[in-house]
């Protein structure tokens, strides 16, 4: 047997791992999705998202093992994080490096091993995402090799993503601090949220679009639906991302041309229908073709959070009816559910940024009234507990 060669890097490559703080936690749903996947995908038993510590291979996520972790030293993927492409051992009794390997004389009885590294943005091998298979002489294709390729990147996108949410709260933390110093508290928040929306672009960006390219693949269930559910959080993510950037922004810029709005409210009803229905709601239009002038995306922001919001805070069966009319002066848009209605006390503050109904937080309908104004109208809510709430904005008729 032979041990894992120890990188050149290794103290760097392990203090990069462990900036993650993710060593000794609880299984989470996001990484046991991907090895479900990979296991499904691949047709292997066994699937894991190990990472390489400088003792030890460390299981985040398993499926098909019991085992939480094993010693460095027997580990198939030390020997993986060496190099760059995805490492394929067709049959590990005949192959010298693993012939007498415990894993492999042993429980899991391992034969067939394909590691791709879990490789940092700034260029560390941390893990892998491997799959293995007792029966050897197993050779995957080069879609194969492509998907367990992106489904570790996925892995590292949410890593990167937590590091730098956690890093930006620390920094908010800090211009807090300063901004009750410099009494600049305005200025402070608008800096923040622009630099958290701007920061996780980039490895949402990433998650959505390895997604999206695996929504493409010919995939068996339940992998297809696991697929599904990724894509849908990453567009909840987009949402909540485009909405902490127009919080945080001192000016918003619109691009006013005429928008139809059943064609709107059919885009919103589309993206929270499958999300509503998960919840026994049942969305209903009463539109009609009725134009306005607005800014497309922006008016699309607004419904989105009206919708989503009538539907989040829902606690049961029920009816969210989106209609409009028109009068002489503007275009009215109403959002209403038969759900448990806002008590006064929480009505009065659901337009404080990061104040909701149910007493957590959120940025959509202070961003929604915002956009509105910005458009010249007026948002409001109405509501009774045990009633139900009805959301409403009017845009004047050539309103920009």
């Amino acid at each position: 047997m032979q041990s894992p060669p120890i990188p050149a890097d290794e103290g760097a490559r392990v203090a990069a791992l462990r900036r993650y703080d993710i060593l000794d936690t609880p299984a989470e749903v996001v990484f046991d999705r991907v090895v479900r996947i990979a296991a499904a995908v691949l047709g292997v038993p066994i699937s894991l998202v190990s990472l390489v510590d400088d003792q030890r291979q460390w299981f985040k996520s398993r499926v098909g093992l019991d085992a939480a972790e094993t010693p460095r030293a027997i580990s198939f993927c030390g020997h993986a994080i060496l190099g760059d492409d995805v490492m394929v051992v067709p049959d590990a009794t005949l192959d010298p490096r693993f012939a007498d390997n415990p894993l492999v004389t042993g429980p899991p009885d391992i034969r067939f091993y394909a590691g791709a590294p879990l490789t940092t943005s700034d260029g560390f091998k941390i893990g892998t995402l491997c799959v293995i298979d007792q029966t050897p002489g197993r050779v995957l294709s080069e879609v194969e090799q492509a998907v367990l390729t992106d489904l570790a990147a996925i892995v590292v996108d949410e890593l990167e993503l937590r590091l730098a949410a956690r890093q930006l709260l620390e920094q908010r933390t800090e211009l807090l601090h300063a901004q009750e110093v410099a009494t600049q508290a305005g200025a402070a928040k608008a800096a923040l949220l622009s630099r958290v929306s701007h920061e996780l672009r980039t490895p949402l960006a990433a998650i959505k679009g390895f997604a999206e390219l695996l929504s493409l693949e010919p995939l068996p269930d339940p992998a297809a639906g696991y697929v599904t559910h990724i894509v849908t959080a990453g567009d909840r993510l987009g949402r909540l991302v485009d909405d902490l950037l127009d919080l945080g922004a001192t000016e918003i810029v619109l691009h006013a041309e005429p928008v139809v709005l059943d064609d709107a409210v059919r885009a919103v009803v589309r993206l929270l229908r499958a999300r509503a229905a998960q919840s026994g709601i049942e969305l209903r239009m009463d539109v009609g073709q009725i134009a306005v002038e607005a800014d497309p995306a922006r008016l699309g922001q607004v419904l989105a959070n009206l919708v989503a919001n009538a539907v989040v805070h829902h606690t049961g069966d029920g009816v969210v009816t989106i209609r409009a009319r028109v009068e002489p002066t503007a275009v009215w848009v109403e959002v209403v559910d038969d759900g448990p209605g806002i008590d006064p006390d929480r009505l009065a503050r659901l337009f404080e940024p990061m104040a909701v109904a149910g007493g957590g937080t959120s940025t959509g309908l202070p961003v929604a009234r915002r956009l509105v104004e910005a458009m010249h109208g007026e948002l409001g809510i109405e509501s009774a507990a045990g009633v139900g709430t009805r959301a409403w904005f009017w845009l004047p008729h050539g309103s920009a």
